[in-house]
């Protein structure tokens, strides 16, 4: 999520996915500690095959797959929000915000993120109260499915006229308020 100044943070649910020194193919999932939330550090936790080598993504998704240094990275067709931001920003670490596309090199069991893609901002005044809900975002480009990249060239994911254009996004929402979602994209022209 983003505070005030535009500065990332850890949001609560966070995950990230690492490759393994005996999992080079796929992402394992570990999920933030406590006390990282709101922090733009933080430090995670799970059970591995292997100690941590290679590269980690985030968010975490178990459809992202390495081949040597090429990442095949997944956006899926849907998201669902345990909880819905109020407002652009929050501050307390409590944003369900789904955020771009990132990866890291591994480097002494730590690692610094960088960008792969960027992110759809969509802030919805006065959204009806109500469970189940769906909000469905339609694109000119595709923001579904896999994108690849080699990590160890100038890495990016790009958007492309193939199908996959649509998003769903499921909430709930308590109240008649203004709500905001975030949808992660490939770079392009939109």
């Amino acid at each position: 999520a983003f505070d005030q100044g535009g500065n990332f943070f850890m949001p609560v649910y966070d995950a990230i996915g690492v490759t393994t020194a005996t999992s080079k193919s796929r992402f394992s999932n570990m999920s933030m500690k406590e006390g990282g939330a709101g922090q733009a550090t933080a430090t995670f936790k799970g059970t591995l095959a292997g100690k941590p080598e290679g590269y980690a993504v985030y968010p975490y998704n178990r459809e992202h797959k390495m081949n040597g240094s090429e990442l095949t990275y997944n956006f899926p067709t849907s998201y669902t929000y345990k909880t819905v931001d109020h407002s652009y920003f929050v501050t307390d670490g409590t944003g369900n915000s789904f955020n771009p596309a990132m990866w890291a090199t591994i480097e002494d069991g730590s690692v610094h993120f960088k960008h792969l893609g960027g992110v759809f901002c969509i802030k919805i005044a006065d959204m009806p109260a109500g469970a189940n809900q769906t909000l469905t975002v339609t694109t000119s480009q595709r923001i579904t499915g896999d994108f690849t990249t080699d990590l160890a060239a100038n890495p990016v994911l790009v958007t492309d006229n193939e199908a996959g254009n649509e998003v769903t996004i499921n909430f709930s929402n308590a109240a008649e308020s203004d709500r905001v979602f975030y949808v992660p994209v490939p770079t392009g022209l939109y």
